[in-house]
């Protein structure tokens, strides 16, 4: 990274805490009553607030699951990049439809480098690391 943008990349504790997706994560919508009046706010996407209260906050961390830790040392550059250890994969498991379909659609604007084969929505794809979790308890 120093190479590329003269920035010196730390490593910093925070980045691997569930908090830290809390803020893009919780989308609270305001409501209106029946004649268009402000009548609160209910969550429309809390998932870091659904983690929070579940069974996987005890044992895994958002970052844990979505994720994927790298075996053994990789590099947290493409250009002229040194190994590190713990580095995690930013493939987001879980990621939705709309969001490969718009990395897709859209690839030169954002500077998308995955090949297109790769953005495809593939539903209910077994994953090694997802299936051995432990489910929660009800």
């Amino acid at each position: 990274m120093h190479s590329s943008v003269g920035f010196v990349p730390t490593k910093v504790d925070h980045l691997q805490r569930a908090e830290l997706c809390a803020g893009c994560h919780t989308l609270l919508t305001h409501a209106l009553d029946d004649k268009g009046n402000p009548a609160g706010s209910l969550p429309e996407q809390v998932p870091y607030q659904e983690w929070l209260h579940s069974d996987y906050a005890k044992t895994n961390t958002c970052q844990s699951c979505h994720m994927p830790l790298v075996e053994g040392d990789a590099p947290i550059t493409s250009t002229l990049g040194k190994t590190h250890s713990d580095v995690r994969r930013h493939v987001f498991v879980g990621g939705n439809a709309f969001i490969l379909r718009m990395l897709k659609n859209h690839r030169d604007e954002l500077g998308v480098i995955a090949p297109p084969e790769e953005l495809k929505h593939r539903p209910c794809v077994p994953n090694s690391s997802l299936a051995a979790r432990p489910r929660p308890s009800r």
